[in-house]
Formats: structure tokens, sequence, C-alpha cells
């Protein structure tokens, strides 16, 4: 099993503070982190040299894509890559979803920042 260290997380949020909270935490506990807070600028980072090993992204963000749309685009680029998805809004999210395969894990806000942990550790198992 991969050391949480050699994991890059792309953390994509467009509240500053819940961004900063989310990252220090996976930081924390060996994660490489590098942030992103809208799809748009998530999808240039994506596309950068040094890869992303998984996305954790936030639902509603500003711009021309709202998280699912960039859940979406990623698995197109990388399709076995893991993707975490949150929201406070759940009405009809798991239906946009529902045909990424692999399957990716929902998390309703608020969510507490070990269970974040727990998933990213569990779906980056082996990478």
């Amino acid at each position: 099993m991969a050391e949480p260290h050699s994991i890059r997380v792309l953390y994509v949020e467009d509240d500053e503070i819940i961004r900063s909270v989310a990252c220090e935490a996976l930081r924390d506990t060996g994660f490489e982190v590098i942030q992103a807070k809208s799809a748009d600028e998530a999808i240039l980072l994506l596309n950068e040299p040094n890869p992303v090993s998984a996305l954790v992204t936030d639902i509603r963000l500003p711009g021309t894509m709202d998280g699912i749309d960039l859940a979406h685009a990623t698995r197109k680029a990388y399709p076995n890559m893991p993707v975490v998805v949150a929201s406070g809004y759940a009405a009809q999210i798991r239906e946009r979803l529902r045909d990424l395969n692999p399957p990716m894990v929902f998390m309703s806000k608020p969510f507490s920042l070990d269970t974040m942990v727990a998933n990213l550790r569990k779906l980056t198992e082996g990478l």
C-alpha cells in the first residue's frame, strides 16, 4: 500500500475557510494537497505535468462548471481516479453521479474531517 504522502489530492471548494481547514487536515495526515476555488481552475491543475491521484470537490462552484461536471470531466480524462463529491444540497445529486464508474463517494455537508480522510485513504489504497 502506498503511503499517504505519495498521494496528491486536488481539493476544490469555493469557500476559503472550508478549503483551508480541509486541506490542512489532509496535509496533517500525510497527503500532498493542491487546491482550487472553481472547477475551471481545477481543470487547469488536472492538466499540469505533476499528476493528481484523487479529486475532492464541492458541488456548488463558481464558473462554467459545477462539481458534478468536474467529476465527469475528470473521469473522462482519468477513468480510474478516485473522486469524492461533497455537498450540502443532496437533491438529485446522486442521480447525476450514478453513471460514474468506478463509483465515487458522496459526502453530505457538514462532514467530519476524519470521515473525509478515511474516505480518501480507502479510495487511494494501493495507488
